[in-house]
């Protein structure tokens, strides 16, 4: 158990006068040992029950759960089972098989008597026991109490609810990274979108992504059209079609620990009506986010968004809440809602103002951010009124109006950048942030790499916008930057960590030489196994082979531009983009 954990459960036992705690959901178990049962997903009245006294812990499991105890990391101080489940251990060698033997071998009958073995191990023969009863079904809960009748039980769910609500610095790192992976798995499925492409391809694709990020999706929503005004659907085959909007609305888990994000696109320009609601919403959600900070409640943060959405131009806008806490579970306290608790420092609150109108659109946008001393910070890296853009496909995601067109050029949005306005800026970002992120990975192969140096470039662009002199495109001079930062970062030495398998590969054909439209990094060439050596060999390409090929294949840039980019000839570029695809030729001839 971390010391965070540690000092939390120590003070509800102080607070409580408690001589021990009984942890009986899967969260509230996670949270006391480590341990996350994949049995109780499959059958979930088994019981399992973390115990918490002063000096110590102890873990009750059923005994289909005793060797994924004695294989993970879980560390308590003492492990009992109960129930009868059959595994040989007659040949078994290792420490782990003697352990299972000696903790197996007379397995209590029931998970109360488990708990009456473990008390006594812990040194709480008698006294007063807090019980996580609010999830234990009826009858289970009544046979606990009966084992435990020499003891005063009370009902503690409460109580751990409330040491669980300020987050350690672990917890924090495992929100922070859910966070990410979801928010770049957006991005892959952005890179997806396009008329034709269905809601379960679109839900797939990002479910596809953060798996193997390493993290586990749940609740995937991919909306379009009218289907976004359906609080929780189901992907369905629906197609995308010039027009709609896309309502994501998912999340993944990292550690056991839940990200959730929502966020709005549309395919083509939104409508008035559509930006006007979008707005409310926003400025809604910002005024709640502004309120939040120590000692404001729950109430306070969902007065003050469901009064500015009002105020902004949703008159009838009504809720019932406007977000809560997240951590290992999706929804825990506080809840931002009428008679929401006081907020302290080191909660992590998500925060919410969606709007739906049946048969027509749903918007919603969700922030993450934990509580500060003097107010909060947000965790989320995607901005909530600035978002990726991918013009080339017509996909585009609905952001706050600024003052600026859609069909400002990049070129007077850089002078505006250089003048000082931000407004410009965001838009800018918006536009190209989805292909910079797509060349930035492209070039480095490596996802926090690949966001890092993008976000770098964006930041280049702010700071010397008045070095633009425009006898270029906006979009070639910011490609040569971000490009340059890439090659200094491979140069020092930070090569790329993993080697791409078929699953991430550029989904066009690497010796095509027209331009190829931008595609999924999910999509792969074919055999997984060719793909390797393909990029196996990409990888022995010199660093202007490689960033030539990728801005022609992957960007669709002619030689001009990607000569512009490189800062070289026109002829230099094509000697580059030659060599290259000779050797990704020999590579494809072999397989």
């Amino acid at each position: 158990m971390y010391p965070h954990q540690a000092e939390r459960l120590g003070g509800a036992l102080e607070r409580h006068r408690l001589d021990a705690l009984i942890a009986a959901s899967p969260a509230n178990v996670a949270y006391v040992t480590g341990f996350s049962s994949l049995a109780r997903r499959v059958y979930p009245t088994l019981e399992t029950y973390a115990v918490v006294a002063r000096d110590a812990t102890a873990l009750v499991v059923p005994t289909i759960d005793l060797l994924a105890v004695l294989e993970s990391d879980v560390d308590v101080n003492h492990l009992a089972c109960h129930g009868r489940f059959h595994l040989e251990t007659e040949h078994a060698r290792s420490e782990t098989a003697r352990r299972f033997a000696s903790v197996v071998a007379e397995p209590a009958a029931s998970a109360g008597a488990a708990l009456v073995e473990v008390l006594r191990r812990l040194g709480v023969g008698a006294g007063r026991l807090g019980l996580d009863d609010a999830l234990i079904p009826a009858p289970a809960a009544a046979a606990v109490r009966q084992a435990l009748g020499s003891y005063h039980v009370d009902s503690a769910s409460d109580a751990l609810a409330a040491a669980r609500v300020v987050k350690s610095p672990f917890e924090l790192d495992a929100l922070q990274r859910a966070l990410h992976v979801a928010e770049e798995a957006i991005n892959v499925v952005l890179a997806l979108l396009a008329p034709g492409i269905t809601e379960r391809e679109a839900a797939e694709a990002f479910e596809r992504e953060v798996i193997a990020q390493g993290a586990r999706p749940y609740c995937t929503i991919v909306a379009y059209g009218a289907g976004s005004a359906v609080p929780a659907p189901w992907p369905t085959d629906r197609a995308l079609r010039a027009g709609d909007l896309v309502r994501f609305d998912l999340g993944c888990s990292v550690k056991g620990y839940h990200s959730d994000v929502a966020r709005m696109a549309v395919m083509g320009e939104p409508t008035p009506r559509q930006q006007a609601a979008f707005d409310a919403i926003l400025t809604g959600l910002e005024a709640g986010l502004d309120v939040v900070k120590p000692r404001a409640t729950g109430a306070n943060v969902f007065e003050a968004a469901v009064t500015a959405t009002r105020k902004a131009g949703l008159p009838r806008f009504d809720r019932h809440h406007v977000g809560y806490g997240i951590g290992l579970e999706p929804s825990e306290p506080p809840r931002l809602a009428p008679g929401g608790a006081a907020l302290e420092m080191g909660m992590v609150l998500r925060v919410e103002t969606p709007y739906y109108i049946v048969g027509e659109t749903g918007l919603n946008v969700k922030e993450t951010v934990v509580v500060t001393r003097t107010g909060s910070t947000p965790m989320n890296r995607s901005h909530l009124a600035s978002f990726l853009a991918a013009a080339e496909r017509g996909m585009g995601w609905l952001t706050a109006e600024a003052g600026l067109s859609q069909e400002t050029s990049d070129e007077a949005l850089c002078r505006r950048v250089a003048a000082g306005d931000e407004a410009a800026f965001d838009l800018l970002v918006a536009r190209h942030q989805g292909r910079a992120y797509r060349l930035a990975w492209s070039l480095l192969r490596d996802a926090e790499d690949a966001r890092d140096l993008s976000q770098e470039a964006f930041l280049r662009v702010f700071r010397t916008a008045a070095t633009f002199r425009g006898d270029s495109k906006f979009s070639t001079w910011f490609y040569r930057i971000l490009v340059n930062l890439c090659l200094d970062h491979r140069r020092r030495g930070r090569w790329w960590r993993r080697l791409v398998s078929g699953r991430e590969a550029d989904g066009g054909d690497p010796l095509d030489e027209a331009a190829a439209p931008p595609a999924d990094p999910a999509d792969a060439l074919g055999q997984a196994q060719l793909m390797a050596r393909v990029w196996a060999e990409v990888e022995r390409l010199s660093p202007q082979q490689r960033a030539a090929l990728v801005l022609q294949v992957q960007e669709g840039l002619p030689t001009s531009e990607i000569a512009a980019v490189l800062a070289c000839s026109e002829a230099t570029v094509r000697v580059h983009l030659h060599r290259a695809v000779g050797a990704l030729r020999k590579t494809l001839k072999r397989g």
